[in-house]
């Protein structure tokens, strides 16, 4: 067993205690296997429904322009939210990028055509 030493303190790396635990039943190791809700999918079906990447699908969750929660490290994702923002980006098709866009500018985002524009 490999130990190592810190300040004259012993310590044994974590996973050979684990390992001890369950062998000798002092803890124990349960998988559940609980539906998820009604509408609900996880971001590898909803990177599969897309075709945006796990990644994507997560930054949106992030960024709350989908509505998603995180369930532990996971994230559970509304299906009905995700269809209608991929829906939304397929319906605006290359004017997504556009920083001018009227939709942005009522949010507050994007750039403002009046105040841009150069040297003021």
């Amino acid at each position: 067993m490999i130990y190592f030493m810190r300040k004259g303190i012993t310590y044994i790396p974590f996973l050979f205690i684990l390992a001890y635990a369950y062998k000798n039943n002092v803890i124990s190791v349960e998988m559940t296997t609980e539906p998820i809700a009604q509408g609900w999918i996880t971001t590898t079906e909803a990177a599969t429904i897309t075709d945006y990447s796990i990644t994507y699908t997560r930054y949106l969750a992030n960024q709350g322009l989908i509505k998603a929660q995180k369930v532990g490290r996971d994230w559970l994702i509304n299906q009905e939210s995700l269809l209608a923002y991929k829906a939304q980006m397929d319906t605006l098709g290359p004017q997504r990028h556009n920083p001018w866009r009227e939709d942005l500018a009522q949010q507050g985002r994007g750039r403002n055509k009046q105040t841009s524009g150069g040297n003021q």
